[in-house]
């Protein structure tokens, strides 16, 4: 399966090699093409211990950045950070792939990024530079900005204003947050209570930290669900509060449509569930 999914960059701890940097504009103007972007799993560069949920956390959420523009159509890892053999299947429909590493050394943070055109896997842009870690909230919008300039794709006023929103102003509770995706995406009953301590970290730092609150609904739901509560009801409860609460503080976030949505199936209320789950498709 990795013979049909050539990559960039062979797992070595480095960076890929320089090479053109020509944009792709010229080609998707004359073509009239949307491009089409494969977000590949972000790597961790050299031996910094631990930093795996910082390169997953930044993959996802430059895929859910991107995905946002209507002048792209992206496919990606979002959350899961996964490159299992049948994730790659749908990505391969792509024109380009994008590869991202990432290496944490104390406070500063180096980020590389290659977009690959898949057809003659040629390099048609890189980005590499060294930001403080508390810059990390900004990236997404800088190079989804920068990303989509090289492909000649325009971004309209509302997309630059939402790429442009913050989830949090915290930097460590952006931290907090990440690690506790990582580990609620791990499916244990053990990790969905370290995720649900995680949460309430970065919540203690940020209490207005809207996609806190809608991932500490989900570690909820995931009690009722799996049969990890010990009061399943009470479980139930817990997840519709704090996803109300997010809602209050952000009502765009998905995970909170999807854990609205779930919450009134579980009660048997389809329809009050419906509007939440199109609204979380759209």
């Amino acid at each position: 399966a990795w013979l049909l999914w050539p990559s960039p960059h062979r797992d070595t701890g480095q960076p890929p090699p320089s090479g053109s940097t020509d944009s792709a504009a010229d080609l998707h103007a004359v073509t009239g093409t949307p491009p089409s972007i494969a977000v590949l799993p972000f790597e961790t560069l050299g031996a910094a211990a631990g930093q795996d949920y910082l390169a997953r956390g930044m993959a996802a959420d430059l895929t859910r950045g991107l995905s946002r523009i209507s002048g792209l159509t992206v496919l990606g890892p979002w959350a899961t950070g996964t490159d299992a053999p049948d994730q790659r299947a749908p990505l391969a429909a792509a024109r380009y792939r994008l590869w991202g590493g990432i290496r944490r050394e104390g406070d500063d943070l180096e980020l590389h990024l290659v977009l690959i055109d898949a057809a003659s896997a040629e390099q048609v842009w890189a980005h590499r530079e060294r930001h403080r870690i508390d810059r990390v909230l900004a990236l997404p919008e800088i190079l989804a900005t920068d990303l989509t300039a090289a492909l000649g794709v325009r971004i309209t006023a509302d997309e630059r204003a939402h790429l442009a929103r913050r989830c949090t102003t915290d930097h460590r509770a952006y931290d907090a947050f990440l690690q506790a995706q990582v580990a609620l995406l791990t499916r244990t009953a053990e990790e969905n209570r370290r995720a649900r301590t995680l949460y309430a970290r970065a919540l203690a730092l940020d209490p207005a930290f809207a996609r806190a609150h809608g991932g500490m609904a989900l570690s909820h739901a995931a009690d009722y669900r799996n049969g990890w509560s010990e009061a399943p009801e009470r479980s139930l409860d817990l997840a519709r509060e704090s996803a109300l609460t997010a809602a209050r503080i952000d009502p765009e976030v998905p995970e909170v449509l999807w854990t609205i949505a779930y919450v009134h199936v579980r009660e048997g209320d389809h329809a009050a569930a419906m509007p939440h789950i199109d609204e979380h498709r759209s």
